[in-house]
């Protein structure tokens, strides 16, 4: 088994006492509460999951299929994605777990502390910080993250995300011009922060 910030891999071993036509695998996932699930069908006796969230803790089984029907799972084995970035410890996880909108929400302070970039950038970066802190429950280097994707967008997107940040051309400029450098900070993958 191997695991990573984004993906595991996991495998298993053949049955010694039966013929085997297929494995599936399944995963939980603890962040969206979603129950066992499958996400792989095949011959092969490695797996990979993926789209997962660093830090984050998940279960996964295994059964065996033949004409005659699947075996019982095997036990069930709990992996947790390593940490990478100021966002994936435990608290800032289950910060973004109890606000599904999490994201929604982050953009809700950016623009809201958006009149104080023109009062001076570390004002913005300020307000920004402290709401995400205070409002979302988020540590403060996770917030300082979100602060500075903030005047990402403020320097690399002036035109296109002045008049509604939810615009297209405001979401493909800081799509391209920001999002690598706030998954770097948070270190969250770029589907969640879609």
């Amino acid at each position: 088994t191997y695991f990573y910030s984004y993906s595991i891999d996991i495998s298993w071993s053949a049955p010694e006492d039966s013929e085997v036509n297929t494995y599936e695998a399944e995963r939980d996932d603890w962040y969206t509460d979603k129950p066992f699930a499958n996400f792989y069908t095949g011959k092969e006796m490695t797996a990979r999951a993926e789209k997962l969230l660093p830090a984050v803790p998940y279960s996964f089984r295994v059964r065996a299929c033949n004409g005659a029907g699947c075996s019982a799972y095997t036990p069930v084995l709990n992996i947790t994605t390593k940490a990478t970035g100021a966002c994936t410890n435990r608290d800032d996880l289950t910060s973004g777990k109890a606000n599904p909108n999490i994201i929604d929400s982050v953009a809700n302070c950016i623009y809201d502390c958006a009149p104080q970039y023109w009062n001076g950038e570390q004002l913005f970066v300020s307000c920004t910080q402290n709401c995400s802190h205070t409002e979302l429950k988020l540590s403060l280097d996770c917030s300082r993250c979100f602060a500075d994707f903030g005047v990402c967008i403020f320097r690399k997107c002036p035109v296109q995300c002045s008049m509604n940040y939810k615009s297209n051309s405001c979401v493909n400029c800081y799509t391209k011009k920001c999002i690598p450098r706030i998954m770097e900070c948070t270190g969250l993958p770029e589907y969640f922060l879609d």
